[in-house]
């Protein structure tokens, strides 16, 4: 964490800052959690489909809790499964405060 501080501005106080409520986790990231208006990447531990769609149900939960607008999704393999995005509280075409539009690249 140390070498990544070194060569990038990692802490921006005019951010806001989105925590997890986890103390083991949010002490570990700047600002307390994830920075809003940042780009973010998620990926499992291994190359499995089961990581895989870990790692995006997670990602989906934090977008969908932190998202006011739109979602652009962008992903290396078309395997995006709408009823586990709707889990995560992303359903497109709902009313707020779940309501989302998609860009996927």
């Amino acid at each position: 964490m140390a070498e990544i501080q070194a060569i990038s501005p990692v802490l921006r106080p005019e951010a806001e800052y989105l925590p997890f409520a986890v103390a083991a986790l949010d002490e570990r990231l700047a600002g307390g959690g994830l920075a809003s208006a940042a780009l973010h990447e998620f990926a499992g531990q291994t190359a499995s489909m089961g990581d895989d769609a870990a790692a995006s149900l997670f990602a989906a939960g934090i977008a969908s809790r932190a998202s006011t607008a739109d979602i652009l999704w962008i992903m290396a393999r078309p395997d995006l499964f709408a009823p586990g995005l709707a889990s995560a509280g992303i359903v497109s075409g709902q009313n707020p405060p779940h309501s989302h539009d998609f860009a996927i690249w």
